[in-house]
């Protein structure tokens, strides 16, 4: 309901927030509530979104029966299929997250599944997205990390400790 979305970007704002990243599964239904969290954030100039490639989007993109690296590659392609349909819809809006001039693109990854480098090379001409991946700063293909917090760790608090320790030896990444 776009009087949802605009109150809790109203509400947000209120609390200081000056973002929002949307976990993006990219069903009709996501895809709807985006477009208007889209809008809404175009209405206020000190606020932004951006959209994270969940990992559920692309898991299952490959034929249970192909050969390992086959599979990556379909995985790579889903994953490039869906950055162009987000570039097409959402990097061009006056409030997707950007820096220095580049669309950021958070991935919440299956860590070992896709050819990155297929990615990466597929997502240039796309709006050439700063992938910020989730806990990885030494992923190959990322230009940073966000921290997630893993409720079902032995001690989530500690993780969250360690990633911030290696956040100082990325200084310079995008967090």
């Amino acid at each position: 309901d776009v009087y949802v979305v605009g109150n809790q970007i109203n509400d947000m704002i209120s609390r200081g927030a000056d973002g929002v990243i949307v976990d993006y599964y990219r069903t009709a239904l996501e895809d709807q509530t985006t477009m208007k969290v889209r809008d809404e954030a175009a209405k206020h100039p000190n606020f932004e979104f951006a959209v994270m490639e969940d990992k559920e989007n692309y898991r299952y993109a490959a034929d249970p029966s192909a050969a390992e690296p086959e599979a990556r590659a379909a995985r790579a392609q889903k994953i490039v299929a869906d950055v162009a349909y987000i570039n097409s819809t959402y990097f061009s809006s006056p409030a997707y997250m950007r820096r220095n001039g580049r669309p950021v693109l958070f991935v919440f990854q299956d860590e070992s599944t896709v050819n990155w480098t297929l990615v990466r090379d597929g997502v240039r001409a796309l709006g050439n997205p700063l992938l910020i991946f989730r806990n990885d700063f030494d992923h190959a293909a990322a230009d940073g990390a966000f921290a997630w917090v893993d409720v079902c760790a032995a001690d989530p608090i500690s993780s969250l400790n360690d990633f911030y320790r290696r956040a100082k030896d990325h200084h310079g990444s995008l967090l």
